[in-house]
């Protein structure tokens, strides 16, 4: 039953092959009604990929075509290169979900980022109205906040089982290499972009506690039963190309320019691993999903010494993923089995904070 299945959760002292057992029982349908399941899945998702094959075809076609416009107009004039580094802050949430096919919530782990400071840097080569920038943004590994881990009952919504650890960032770091191009206006200028991000990120719940009542459902004043040391990891790989738009405006009182910045994700490959070490079992999920950006931001010009460009800049960022979802034993020679009739997930929710200086 999905309750025995979920008493199976985050922590629990439990051999594989039980596991196994458990979730075999918990996951057995009628045979009709999974296969046309499964059938309607496939369907669906071969109609998305077909859909996003297309897409990213466009977008190198878009990408071929801007840069091929940008870069004929060019003379031998000498570039202009912008060298800098930024300072900030970042904060939200990662969810990571575990549904039935039908969208039925079963569990859902929320890695709270709070506040993890962040530093960077860039380089940007530019050409009369042309840029081609790489920066790289990496966040100081420190505790940050706290994991909290929801099974819920067959309704998706009320919860069985609650538990709570440290959440500890063990890495975040991220590459982007990004075209744009600029367009002059009569009161703003805007500058359409073309972008591609690697993303990588890592969490460990280490401490905390767990409260699993032995029926009805949780409440928080439930038994805590306190924990040590690291129960689980959780690990993302990102990819994805970002199509986005600037518009800047010089103001003359006060002399700073202010810029507004949107961007979207349209096609984005996530991979992620979930380590439960003691119950040596490894989930993972092969997602594809969307997302977004938006940036507000203000620069003063030559503010630092005489000689430094000095940014400020709010930013919040969504992401939404679904895919397949795999398990498998922690050790040699362990096979990956797909979780029929489950997905895997996730969702971001972040905010960022920075602060850079360009030299």
């Amino acid at each position: 039953t999905k309750d025995t299945f979920r008493q199976q959760k985050l922590l629990l002292p439990v051999f594989f092959s039980s596991a196994k057992q458990n979730l075999h029982h918990f996951s057995a349908r009628p045979f009709d009604k999974t296969t046309q399941k499964l059938h309607e899945r496939k369907n669906s998702q071969h109609t998305r990929i077909v859909f996003l094959l297309r897409m990213r075809r466009l977008y190198i076609a878009s990408c071929v075509v801007f840069l091929v416009g940008m870069l004929l107009p060019l003379s031998a004039s000498k570039p202009d290169v912008d060298i800098g580094v930024s300072f900030g802050i970042k904060s939200g949430t990662i969810n990571e979900l575990l549904m039935e096919t039908d969208g039925t919530l079963v569990s859902k782990l929320t890695w709270n980022q709070q506040f993890s400071p962040t530093i960077g840097a860039h380089a940007s080569v530019s050409l009369h109205h042309f840029s081609l920038t790489g920066s790289v943004l990496m966040a100081v590994p420190t505790q940050t906040g706290t994991m909290q881990d929801y099974d819920y009952q067959s309704d998706g919504t009320t919860i069985a089982y609650f538990s709570s650890h440290e959440n500890h960032l063990l890495k975040d770091f991220t590459a982007t290499l990004k075209a744009s191009g600029d367009i002059p206006l009569e009161m703003v200028t805007v500058t359409p972009f073309f972008a591609y991000t690697w993303q990588n990120r890592m969490f460990a719940a280490v401490n905390g506690y767990t409260q699993y009542p032995s029926s009805g459902f949780w409440t928080e004043n439930d038994p805590k039963t306190y924990l040590t040391g690291i129960g689980l990891t959780y690990e993302q790989w990102l990819s994805f190309p970002e199509i986005g738009m600037q518009v800047t405006r010089q103001l003359t009182h006060p002399a700073m320019t202010v810029y507004f910045l949107g961007s979207w994700y349209p096609y984005m490959t996530i991979t992620a691993m979930d380590h439960h070490f003691l119950r040596s079992l490894l989930f993972t999920d092969e997602m594809t999903g969307y997302g977004g950006k938006a940036t507000i931001g203000a620069q003063w010009e030559k503010a630092f010494h005489g000689t430094t460009d000095v940014r400020v800049e709010i930013s919040y960022e969504g992401i939404h993923a679904e895919g397949n979802t795999y398990e498998q034993y922690i050790g040699e020679n362990s096979v990956k089995t797909l979780l029929a009739g489950y997905q895997g997930g996730t969702t971001t929710s972040l905010f960022s904070l920075m602060i850079s200086f360009a030299f």
